[in-house]
């Protein structure tokens, strides 16, 4: 408070505020000199359970028959919500699919969105996608081989909690083995100890985490050829990036492609045909 026209002297204060709020007056009264000033504080609290909304809270001065008012309006913005809980991935081919809980605490308004964030390094995701009140989300927008670390954050009209836990996901490559030479019924290519199938014309395929990988095509495999019951046999050769090892093991860093090669007899074989 501060003396206007030479006046001094004690003013008392009250003051009226809604019940939604916790307010204190640092003093009862204030004294002023001539061209002097004196202040209070004030506090103004708003509990969780305050609605959202505008409050006014007035103080009075009232000094013999001086009288003045001011009103401070305090407006209650919606609680944010508490982190999204339990954030989660699974890499398929070229896609991520993630998941979530929704936070403990919703804040004092309804959650109207979710936002994913997404980075090649931990701690340094940026926003990727502002989705709806889901607790899912697919991204298909990856590499192959690359590693991506994901966080997500709730919204609601008070605004943004913080973000979630972070997940590592490692997305897959292509790990292709072909036999060209494969007879009709195919042969069985060992990725890893998993069996899979390669034909003539189709390869085996195979989706990996880039890493140290063992590859094992047939050593031998008979095929009939020219004529009913007369088979070749073939022979484990190479591979088509030259290696001769077979099992081998080799770090796949990236979509690959391999092909296994074969010498066939110089003679064929007959078998009984019933």
């Amino acid at each position: 408070m501060t003396s206007l026209y030479g006046f001094s002297g004690t003013a008392s204060l009250t003051m009226s505020a809604p019940p939604e709020l916790i307010a204190d007056l640092g003093s009862s009264s204030l004294t002023v000199t001539p061209e002097g000033t004196d202040s209070t504080t004030l506090s103004i609290t708003a509990p969780s359970t305050t609605s959202t909304g505008t409050y006014p809270v007035t103080i009075t001065a009232v000094s013999g028959s001086l009288i003045h008012s001011t009103t401070v309006t305090v407006v209650v913005i919606p609680r944010v919500p508490s982190a999204p809980k339990n954030l989660a991935g699974t890499a398929g081919n070229t896609q991520v699919t993630l998941s979530w809980s929704a936070p403990s605490d919703s804040g004092t308004a309804p959650i109207t969105n979710y936002k994913v964030y997404r980075g090649t390094s931990a701690g340094e995701e940026t926003l990727l996608a502002t989705i709806g009140d889901v607790l899912t989300y697919t991204d298909t927008a990856v590499t192959c081989g690359q590693t991506y670390y994901y966080q997500v954050t709730a919204v609601n009209s008070g605004g943004e909690s913080s973000r979630s836990n972070e997940a590592m996901i490692i997305i897959p490559v292509n790990l292709v083995v072909r036999v060209p030479q494969a007879p009709p019924e195919g042969v069985t290519i060992l990725i890893d100890g998993l069996q899979y199938q390669a034909y003539a014309d189709t390869p085996a395929t195979a989706f990996v985490t880039p890493g140290q990988h063992t590859i094992q095509a047939p050593t031998t495999f008979e095929k009939e050829e020219w004529q009913p019951g007369q088979y070749y046999i073939y022979t484990f050769k190479n591979w088509s990036d030259g290696l001769t090892a077979n099992p081998r093991t080799s770090n796949i860093t990236s979509d690959t492609t391999l092909t296994a090669n074969y010498l066939r007899s110089k003679y064929p074989y007959l078998k009984t045909i019933p």
